[in-house]
């Protein structure tokens, strides 16, 4: 792929003057730049889903580069996760909206759907920044290359430019998911495929120190958040609840815990369901 290698001198003289973002008329030069980008992507025959990995050197300044999830469902809404919870957004800027540019923040996923409940789930590990484009699709954006910090003062930040001294040298992860109906199940799968798994040998001598015991749970609707052991090594996980309403958990061999992990709680909650919009602790006794 061929691109602009930077934008023109227009640039820099706005960002000397201090001229906003929005009024600012630099354009790219003529001179382009060769980029490879390598994709790979995975599918599996026992699970659903595709594993997407993209690679590539950056050679060009004063950019954005985004991949494009491209479709045409009609929705007005996208819903986004956050901390501890998904939140509904709007798909579209509305019409008072000034910035030319209207990407959001997301947590470890985003999803989009249909008034039927038809759609697709998107998680990333790096920005975690998207825009849904009317006709066009959902785009998520891989990395910035731009070397300013605002636009409030002349700050110039050259390496973020990301075009020299290996900076360049980028690999993204994606995990895509669609789905029909069951749209929770469909965020948990993305999730589940953000953990990497890999192969240990061991021979008769320590096979017995590897020995794992795994949480015996089942989420359900829930939403696994963080598994972490304190300072004195005890295993705990965080789970939310991320819908309005109660939903069903099964959790063994787990005490309730304050949601930092510090105490045993002191209520006592149900332990067969999260209330709507929860957040529980458990230490686990493995």
């Amino acid at each position: 792929m061929k691109i602009p290698k930077k934008a023109n001198r227009d640039l820099r003289d706005a960002q000397i003057r201090l001229i906003d973002i929005t009024k600012r008329k630099a354009k790219r030069e003529e001179d382009l730049v060769s980029i490879k980008i390598y994709k790979e992507i995975k599918a599996y025959d026992k699970r659903p889903g595709l594993d997407i990995k993209i690679r590539l050197d950056n050679k060009a300044k004063d950019h954005r580069m985004r991949v494009l999830f491209g479709h045409d469902l009609d929705m007005d809404s996208v819903y986004a996760e956050s901390i501890f919870e998904c939140v509904k957004r709007r798909a579209y800027p509305p019409k008072t909206w000034e910035n030319p540019d209207f990407s959001q923040n997301f947590n470890r996923y985003i999803q989009v759907m249909d008034d039927k409940d038809r759609g697709f789930t998107v998680s990333s590990l790096g920005l975690a920044e998207y825009e849904n484009v009317k006709d066009k699709g959902l785009f998520l954006t891989l990395f910035r290359s731009i070397g300013e910090l605002g636009d409030w003062g002349d700050f110039p930040t050259e390496d973020a430019q990301l075009d020299k001294d290996g900076l360049g040298r980028m690999e993204f992860d994606l995990f895509f998911d669609s789905f029909s109906k069951d749209f929770r199940s469909s965020r948990q799968r993305v999730l589940g495929g953000r953990v990497e798994f890999f192969a240990l040998e061991l021979d008769r001598e320590n096979q017995r120190e590897f020995m794992v015991e795994k949480p015996d749970l089942e989420l359900f609707d829930n939403q696994f958040s963080t598994l972490f052991r304190d300072r004195d090594k005890n295993a705990f996980i965080r789970i939310y609840n991320p819908d309005p309403k109660a939903s069903y958990l099964r959790i063994e061999k787990a005490i309730d815990y304050d949601i930092l992990g510090d105490h045993p709680c002191e209520k006592d909650l149900a332990k067969d369901k999260i209330s709507a919009f929860d957040i529980r602790t458990f230490k686990l006794e493995i």
